[in-house]
């Protein structure tokens, strides 16, 4: 079966990149490594890292691309095309698994892929129960910031997980700004430090 995992970055990040697809090559070395770089195309570089499978932004062929970009600062543009590759990459996998840069795989992820034989989407909620102190972060917090964390999210190639795919890529090519005081948060990356300790929510 046909499994990826991807992450996202601009060029100054590639670093990060590269050991994220260290530590899942070492953990999981059945499953393909993709990364998205949120730059000018640059054959130079590429050719400097053969061994990895890097894609272009403007690879994805999005409309109006140049537009968009300049509308979003560099953290909203990553962030934003984040379902855009999803839909991507799902033309060449059958399951896809999101993970961001920042993030090291301890273990493997075949209970993730498993999850997607029965559900179009898995993804972790930042509280799974109430919040009852008065401690911070609160409820209040979440609610501004999005009850799912997407440093990591699961697709596989239904239809239902197409759907929530487009209508995600739309809102996040037009309206996901870092505003939080208008209601719009674009995700920032969350630290998951071993998967074994992840709650998973499914669809």
């Amino acid at each position: 079966m046909n499994l990826t995992v991807f992450t996202i970055v601009s060029r100054n990040y590639f670093a990060y990149a590269r050991t994220l697809g260290d530590s899942l090559l070492q953990s999981n070395p059945s499953v393909d490594f993709n990364v998205l770089i949120v730059d000018r195309k640059d054959p130079a570089f590429e050719a400097q890292h053969p061994d990895w499978h890097i894609t272009w932004v403007e690879d994805l062929g999005i409309p109006d691309f140049e537009q968009i970009a300049f509308k979003y600062d560099i953290l909203e543009l990553n962030t934003n095309v984040k379902p855009t590759f999803a839909k991507h990459l799902l033309k060449q996998y059958q399951k896809v698994v999101y993970l961001d840069p920042d993030i090291y795989v301890y273990r493997s992820l075949q209970q993730i892929f498993d999850l997607l034989d029965g559900h179009a989407v898995v993804l972790t909620p930042h509280i799974t129960e109430p919040i009852n102190d008065d401690k911070l972060p609160g409820e209040p917090e979440f609610l501004n910031s999005g009850i799912y964390n997407l440093g990591f999210a699961a697709f596989n190639t239904s239809v239902e997980s197409l759907k929530v795919l487009s209508w995600w890529e739309q809102r996040c090519l037009h309206l996901a700004y870092n505003e939080q005081s208008q209601g719009f948060f674009v995700i920032r990356n969350g630290w998951i430090l071993c998967l074994a300790f992840v709650r998973l929510h499914t669809f």
